[in-house]
């Protein structure tokens, strides 16, 4: 599946992290700072349910919906704060 995760904060993340641990195709919307970090670093994740890392190889990520290609996911998941939800609802 190609799924898109709108925010990569937390809960983004976590979500992100679990389904490329199962082989999935993930891809990230996120702010210009955290999407910097993220091509740098790629993503650890710790804590209770099992520790994962992954490169920056293994997902994609947009820094503007205008870098998101049209029709390209099965599935679009929103984890961003509820202040971004009118903003995230009109693209």
């Amino acid at each position: 599946m190609n799924i898109l995760i709108i925010g990569s904060g937390a809960v983004g993340i976590g979500l992100g992290s679990s389904l490329l641990s199962q082989g999935e195709n993930v891809s990230f919307l996120a702010s210009k700072k955290t999407a910097s970090k993220m091509r740098e670093d790629g993503i650890k994740r710790t804590g209770l349910f099992t520790n994962y890392s992954f490169n920056p190889k293994e997902f994609n990520i947009y820094k503007g919906y205008e870098e998101i290609p049209k029709n390209s996911f099965d599935y679009v998941l929103v984890a961003s704060k509820t202040v971004s939800n009118s903003e995230i609802s009109a693209k």
